[in-house]
């Protein structure tokens, strides 16, 4: 009778790691849907893109395309659908802009952004106009503002339009020759929190791209001139235990042609200001405190 007992037990605990197992199964079989593409998809050329659905099972899949304000105000889409089906959207391009692939699964929502910068055409059409008016059809979502990122691939930059700032919000605080071509370059004002920090944007061969930009107080973007040259300016003189500036001066032609670090540092302050036993360096020199001040007047960076 004993071992009846015994066997009993063993039986009702084996069933309940296989019905426990069995579970866990199930759950895990039915996974959540996801889309094939995670990172925005960039779209610089007039050929269709497919996006992929997966986990979709036997639940409703409804696509749509939200767009941004200056395709809606406009009526100029960026995209339209080719296909759609419980599997994949398929997309083609047909004007500037940026937007979002939604894709409603049952009760769930996944999506993907997207933005639009017909390169070749659009510089067709841009090629011979003004400075000025390139920048104004960049405020109007139009045309984007291009930069080179460290692959030296042009990346659209449409943080603003993303974002649906209204275009009145966006400053131009000034216009100056920043990069020593002989043209002006146009200074954002970082009153927009897009582009907290500030941003330099130059007219150039048709198109308008990013100079420079600001990454807020640890980045913060300015210009300064020295023996007749301009020099853009990152500084970070808000944050505890340091001081940094970091100039670049351009050649005219989007290059950098020499920089120019100098920094202090005094982790140990009690009342977080530096002093003649803190670390001063230019660039990879170490300097006194003295000459660590005198090189801040030189670039009119202090009084």
């Amino acid at each position: 009778m004993r071992y009846k007992k015994k066997f009993a037990a063993v039986l009702m605990l084996f069933a309940i790691i296989l019905c426990t197992d069995q579970v866990s199964i199930s759950a895990s079989a039915k996974s959540a849907p996801q889309l094939s593409i995670s990172d925005t998809i960039r779209i610089t050329k007039k050929v269709q893109k497919a996006v992929k659905l997966k986990g979709a099972g036997n639940s409703k899949v409804v696509w749509t395309i939200r767009e941004n304000d200056y395709c809606r105000k406009y009526k100029k889409p960026s995209v339209k659908i080719v296909r759609k089906s419980n599997k994949e959207i398929v997309i083609k391009p047909v004007h500037n802009g940026v937007g979002t692939i939604l894709c409603k699964v049952g009760k769930k929502t996944v999506s993907v952004d997207y933005d639009v910068f017909l390169k070749k055409e659009t510089l067709n059409k841009t090629k011979n106009l003004s400075n000025d008016a390139l920048f104004k059809k960049f405020i109007s979502g139009e045309i984007p503002v291009i930069y080179n990122d460290t692959k030296n691939l042009d990346w659209v930059y449409y943080q603003i339009l993303k974002k649906n700032v209204d275009s009145d919000s966006i400053s131009v605080n000034s216009k100056m020759d920043l990069d020593n071509d002989g043209e002006d370059e146009y200074i954002i004002g970082d009153n927009c929190w897009e582009l907290y920090g500030g941003m330099y944007i130059d007219a150039y061969k048709g198109s308008l791209r990013v100079l420079a930009y600001g990454d807020g107080t640890a980045s913060f973007l300015s210009h300064t001139s020295f023996k007749n040259t301009v020099w853009v300016v990152h500084s970070d003189v808000t944050h505890c235990g340091r001081q940094t500036y970091f100039l670049e001066k351009y050649n005219g032609d989007e290059k950098v042609e020499d920089t120019i670090s100098i920094g202090a540092e005094y982790w140990d302050s009690k009342d977080d200001r530096y002093n003649e036993s803190s670390h001063f360096y230019y660039n990879d020199k170490n300097i006194s405190m003295k000459e660590y001040e005198s090189y801040l007047r030189d670039f009119h960076l202090i009084d």
